[in-house]
């Protein structure tokens, strides 16, 4: 075969695979692409199958058939390049928001969300409440009389369509706990469910409620204040220990600070046996997550929040908008740079219909980079979160103020 017959093979077979549908496997961007590029021209077109081996006359016809068909497309193309970056970029962005990541919203960042705050002293049983109500293992737990968790953490699962949100505390209230370290655990709860939780999760275990235990529930009574009761629920722990008793007959026997808790919460409470599993395990999670609905719905939809959570919402929102800023930024110089790659090489490109393909893979491109930096974007608060540095930021704007949740 002659050198020419090659190049024009070469050159032939290229064009033909602008056209080409690709196949289930390939990028999601290629196969929008070719739906709403290309799908139109060759509905136009509708040519035939060039044969492997082309004479020169053979090769000529069929360049004269393609070059007028392409004039025929390249108005579709033009109309529809709009209109396909546009639908190319919400099919990227579609595939890279649906990473597990949850992002909040500037403008609704609760309305999503079901945030639970676990709190009580070291031993209650807090970890493993969490990772019942979680349906897995999240938190360390395990029989201590020493907290084995020792800094706020997060984890969350779904309840009817709705993101739970669950905080684990160490013993934040213990009366020998360290002020300077009470004091930046809490801070990293109000991170964790800024811009406030639903509902605060009083975890006691059943069994004697020792003095300890009294003066931890009400320094957690003191500290997030009168305001916080109404989004209160009382969790006690180790129903397995009841055995068939009935938990109404033990309430009747309990201590007089149990039974005056249980009133002073309105009857807000719920029992959790942290070793169930299945069906068990299910009920008194529904049971317990239905009541948190209930309390919300009492509040007409309002999670807890004081002037603390308010000044670490506003710097949070504050931080994510410097990340996007600099997300669109990085999405600017991303497209500027793109641009002038392609633009230089199609410049010096003869052929036409290698300038279309060119274009096309251009205009993918920006796609792909303008949907990634979108979804960025998107997700700029979880980001910020996941900083070590915003919980030193915070401490800082908080500090002067005496007490961290009571008002």
């Amino acid at each position: 075969m002659k050198v020419s017959e090659v190049q024009q093979l070469k050159q032939k077979r290229a064009q033909t695979a602008l056209w080409k549908k690709p196949d289930s496997s390939s990028n999601p961007s290629k196969q929008a692409l070719h739906h709403l590029l290309v799908q139109p021209c060759l509905q136009s077109k509708r040519r035939e199958q060039a044969p492997d081996f082309l004479g020169t006359r053979g090769y000529a016809r069929h360049r004269w058939f393609t070059i007028t068909k392409l004039a025929v497309c390249k108005e579709t193309v033009k109309k529809n390049q709009t209109t396909s970056y546009r639908g190319i970029q919400t099919t990227m962005a579609a595939q890279y928001l649906s990473d597990p990541r949850t992002s909040h919203g500037l403008a609704n960042s609760g309305d999503s969300q079901l945030r639970l705050v676990l709190v009580g002293k070291t031993g209650a049983g807090k970890s493993a409440t969490g990772n019942n109500i979680l349906r897995k293992k999240v938190f360390l737990s395990s029989f201590s009389a020493v907290s084995i968790t020792k800094h706020c953490e997060k984890g969350s699962s779904t309840w009817k369509g709705r993101e739970v949100v669950v905080v684990d505390t160490p013993g934040l209230f213990d009366t020998e706990a360290p002020d300077a370290e009470t004091v930046k655990e809490i801070t990293r709860c109000m991170v964790l469910t800024s811009p406030g939780p639903h509902a605060l999760l009083l975890v006691i275990p059943l069994g004697r409620y020792t003095p300890e235990g009294q003066k931890a529930t009400e320094k957690i009574l003191t500290m997030f204040g009168e305001s916080a009761r109404e989004h209160m629920i009382l969790l006690f722990t180790r129903k397995d220990d009841l055995d068939d008793m009935d938990f109404r007959d033990y309430l009747k026997q309990a201590p007089t600070a149990i039974q005056e808790l249980i009133h002073k919460f309105r009857g807000r409470y719920c029992v959790f046996n942290n070793k169930a599993t299945g069906a068990e395990q299910e009920d008194q999670r529904e049971q317990l997550l239905t009541l948190v609905q209930d309390v919300v719905d009492k509040c007409k939809g309002r999670y807890y929040t004081n002037s603390r959570y308010q000044k670490t919402e506003e710097e949070i929102q504050k931080q994510t908008q410097v990340l996007q800023e600099y997300y669109r930024a990085e999405l600017e110089r991303a497209k500027a740079q793109i641009k002038q790659e392609f633009e230089e090489e199609i410049r010096k490109l003869k052929d036409e219909l290698e300038q279309q393909k060119r274009k096309v893979e251009m205009e993918m491109q920006l796609a792909e980079r303008e949907a990634y930096w979108v979804s960025r974007q998107q997700t700029a608060r979880e980001d910020v979160l996941s900083q070590d540095k915003i919980l030193e930021i915070i401490l800082n704007v908080l500090r002067g103020f005496f007490s961290l949740f009571k008002d």
